[in-house]
């Protein structure tokens, strides 16, 4: 995958330093930016799955708050036995 070092304002549209151009900028494009050495090739970069949702791909609960169970309690509560 070829990427911007810099910034390129082309097209009225800003592309960022390391940014793929693949697909996104004309051929002859490329060429240019290839001719003046303003791309660099780089793998692409997968994200492995797990690390930020849970192992199976995000079915993990979150831990249930502290505070939910007293909510529960608050609001079940009968307001007349109070009395």
């Amino acid at each position: 995958m070829r990427i911007l070092k810099s910034a390129l304002n082309y097209g009225g549209r800003l592309y960022q330093a390391g940014e793929p151009v693949d697909g996104r900028l004309d051929a002859a494009m490329i060429a240019v930016l290839e001719a003046n050495g303003e791309l660099e090739e780089m793998e692409p970069v997968e994200e492995a799955l797990g690390q930020a949702a849970g192992v199976d791909g995000g079915s993990e609960t979150p831990p249930e708050s502290p505070l939910a169970g007293e909510a529960d309690k608050t609001s079940r509560r009968n307001p007349k036995a109070d009395e």
